[in-house]
């Protein structure tokens, strides 16, 4: 019996193949290769819809699944196996080295709602060095989802220990990842581990910590829009949530749910200041927080590049120029903080 994949699922879909194809009219029923999809696009497509839905399907998949409806199916379908699964730790991205032989490891910690595989753009520059990223329970496997930052810290420490049982560490963090990994860093070096570098990817100052140093911050548009609904809605979001990473949803609700789960986690939690090495890659999402995460980590250089907060981890000149100041920075000796 055939069935129809959830609207939200067709939607995101079709907005990776706008991304590929070039193409704003595309519909449903549209055929990947009559729209004159290449061979070169449909490994672009592939590569596109992992790091979209954290999904790997192979290009046989992809061709047996030549419609955005058809697309769509198959991944709920291929999401609905793997979550059943079980939690996950850290996930090699890439394939820059051989296990073992790997000279820098940089584990990476996504934003709210995203995927461990949001980082493959990012492996792709850096052939030199090997990432791993860090699942967040519930949104890639099914588990209870990380309620507070502490929890989502032990998390982290636990899986990267499981790949580098010792220093040095190398961490990333994009935009609530930047704010788990500066915690993840003081946690490793509790336990004796020494952390090389803290690289936050236009990370986002919480706003627990902002109001405890004095300072002024725009919050972002999504947290505004949520509190000014109505009280109905509010609480079934808040329902939602609380089954998020145990109830059967959609990828792309689930996402969503995550999205909402990690910005409150993040801008409950209050940073303590410690002295840290560290390198701020911002856009003008994210510059004016710069003065706080400093009064946090101590001095530490900033790159401002291009852009809007996405781009930083999205195929493109963005990431190709943050790349390369993320590698300067990995392969620069080491200095005390």
């Amino acid at each position: 019996m055939s069935r129809n994949a959830a609207p939200g699922t067709e939607t995101a879909v079709t907005e990776v193949w706008r991304e590929v194809l070039d193409l704003d009219d595309i519909r449903p029923d549209d055929s990947f290769s009559e729209l004159g999809g290449s061979s070169l696009q449909m490994v672009e497509l592939r590569d596109a819809v992992q790091q979209r839905f954290g999904i790997r399907l192979s290009i046989a998949d992809l061709a047996s699944a030549d419609t955005v409806a058809a697309l769509a199916v198959r991944l709920e379908e291929t999401d609905r196996r793997e979550y059943a699964t079980g939690t996950r730790g850290a996930v090699r991205i890439g394939s820059a080295a051989v296990p073992g032989n790997e000279r820098i490891r940089l584990f990476c910690l996504p934003g709210s709602g995203g995927s461990s595989w949001s980082f493959v753009p990012l492996a792709n520059r850096l052939p030199d060095v090997t990432l791993y990223a860090v699942c967040q329970r519930g949104l890639e496997r099914r588990g209870l989802p990380h309620y507070r930052m502490k929890s989502l810290v032990r998390h982290a420490v636990r899986a990267i220990r499981a790949v580098q049982p010792a220093g040095p560490y190398y961490l990333l963090g994009h935009s609530m990842g930047g704010v788990a990994a500066a915690e993840v860093a003081a946690e490793l070096e509790r336990g004796g581990g020494e952390v090389a570098l803290v690289v936050l990817l236009d990370a986002t100052l919480p706003t627990a910590t902002a109001r405890n140093l004095g300072l002024s911050i725009r919050p972002p548009e999504q947290a505004s829009s949520t509190a000014e609904a109505a009280i109905t809605a509010r609480i079934m979001l808040y329902a939602s949530m609380f089954r998020a990473g145990l109830a059967d949803h959609d990828i792309g609700r689930r996402q969503e749910l995550f999205y909402q789960i990690g910005l409150r986690v993040q801008n409950r939690h209050r940073l303590r200041p410690r002295s840290c090495r560290a390198l701020a890659v911002v856009t003008a999402d994210t510059e004016h927080q710069v003065e706080g995460w400093r009064r946090v980590l101590g001095d530490f250089p900033v790159v401002t590049v291009s852009g809007a907060h996405m781009d930083v981890v999205r195929e493109g000149p963005v990431l190709w120029e943050l790349a390369g100041h993320v590698h300067t920075a990995l392969t620069a000796p080491q200095q005390n903080p």
